[in-house]
Formats: C-alpha cells, sequence, structure tokens
C-alpha cells in the first residue's frame, strides 16, 4: 500500500472536525492536499482533508510542533497572497471599465518599464483582476473572502467633463476620519468659489497725474546743491545751485 503524500496549505478555523479520527470541537484543523507520485498537488479545493494537529503529525510522520509550525507558515503566506489580491482590486478594479487610455494611465504609472514592451495595458488589468479574485475565491483553508473592492475600500470616482477618469480617492473606513476628509474638501471648495478681490495700485507718492492727458511726471525737489568739482579751483567750497528740469 502506497503511503500517501499531502502538502499543508494552512490551519482552519471554520472546520472544527478531524477528517481522520472524526473528533469534533476541535480549536483548529490543518488543511491538507494530496500530492501524486511526482509530488504535485493531485486535486483541487473539494480534494483537502482537515486533520488535527495529531493526526496530521501521524500521516506526515512528523512531530505536532512541526506540523504546527508549517501550517502556520503556510498561512501566512496564504494571508499574504489575500493581502496581494485585494491591494490588486482597490487598484485596478475602479477603472475596469473605464475607457482604454485611462486604464494605460493607471497601468504605465505604476508599471512604467511595460510601457515600450508592448504590453497591452487592458488585457494586463483584466488578467491581474482575474488572478486576484480566483485568489480570493479559494476555499482551501476556508470560505471565499470579499473580491469586490467595494467590500473592502470605499472609494469616489470623480470623471472629466470628456468621460475620463480625473481622480480617484478612497473613502477612509472610520466615521471621523470621513468627517475629516469632507469638511477638508468642503473648505477647498468654498476658498475656489470666492471672488478675487482686486489689488488697487497706489500712485508712486512722487509720480503726478498731470491733466486729462493722463501723463505722468516724475516729481524730484525743485532745487537740490551738489558739491563742485575739485578742478574747480577757488571755487571748489562754493555750493552750485541746479535746478531739475523735466
Amino acid at each position: 500500500m502506497r503511503t500517501a503524500k499531502w502538502a499543508v496549505k494552512g490551519i482552519v478555523d471554520d472546520f472544527t472536525e478531524c477528517d481522520c479520527c472524526g473528533r469534533r470541537r476541535l480549536k483548529r484543523t490543518v488543511a491538507l492536499m494530496p500530492l501524486d507520485a511526482e509530488g504535485s498537488e493531485d486535486g483541487t479545493a473539494e480534494d483537502v482533508v482537515y486533520y488535527g494537529t495529531s493526526c496530521a503529525a501521524t500521516v506526515l510522520g512528523w512531530t505536532q510542533g512541526k506540523v504546527a509550525a508549517a501550517a502556520s507558515a503556510a498561512q501566512a503566506d496564504r494571508d499574504q497572497r489575500d493581502d496581494y489580491a485585494r491591494r490588486t482590486i482597490s487598484i485596478y478594479a475602479p477603472v475596469e471599465f473605464a475607457p482604454v487610455r485611462d486604464r494605460a494611465r493607471v497601468y504605465y504609472g505604476r508599471n512604467p518599464g511595460h510601457r515600450a514592451t508592448g504590453v497591452k495595458a487592458s488585457e494586463e488589468v483584466a488578467r491581474l483582476l482575474a488572478e486576484a479574485r480566483a485568489t480570493l475565491a479559494d476555499t482551501t483553508t476556508g470560505p471565499p473572502r470579499p473580491a469586490r473592492v467595494e467590500d473592502f475600500h470605499r472609494y469616489v470616482i470623480i470623471f472629466a467633463s470628456d468621460r475620463r477618469i480625473h481622480l480617484v480617492r478612497r473613502v477612509p473606513g472610520d466615521k471621523e476620519r470621513r468627517l475629516e476628509q469632507a469638511t477638508a474638501a468642503r473648505r477647498r471648495a468654498e476658498r475656489r468659489s470666492r471672488p478675487r478681490r482686486r489689488l488697487r495700485r497706489r500712485p508712486h507718492p512722487r509720480v503726478e497725474q498731470q491733466g486729462m492727458a493722463g501723463r505722468s511726471r516724475l516729481t524730484p525737489p525743485h532745487w537740490s546743491t551738489l558739491p563742485a568739482p575739485a578742478s574747480a579751483g577757488s571755487r571748489g567750497s562754493r555750493r552750485i545751485a541746479r535746478r531739475h528740469r523735466p
């Protein structure tokens, strides 16, 4: 009889009954996927069995501590992939049905190296969203997780007049933060809507407006005294009156 081989997929809290010995009301079980002769996973989520840690250690030939450590590591990897899938959905789901130029702007903005490689942004966005939703729909270690962006991220899409996406902004989950965000947006809108006051330029105190012709002339002091040049001889100490004329 061939010894069954298994791959540890994670720790499950939703299944509290051991599929090996039938024990019930367990705090947790270990999800095991059967492997074929080559060591590859042989089956789907429906073929996964859920054993208690003692039964899992028996079929794997490990200690219970090693089984628990492997299950925890597998579950941490699963949680990390779920987080990446949710992040992917939160980025690309708002522009999934947007015009091609908006999808290209978002995708190439996050992957600038793909712009000159011939990769089509619309196809890549569809592929990434499909993979992310498949990851969250996997029931190997529990029920399917929410796969819609509105289930875990509220967002607002602002369109331009030509139906182009102008801005995608996330809405905070906390009520107080939402109120703060709304108040700040209202203040910005009020500042933009206020009429700008035109500043009146005051004429320079030394500039006078002349008659109806609208001319202006600089009015310096009528009389100023300047020292005579040194070559003036005996008159060097004498001050010369000089009149400025326009």
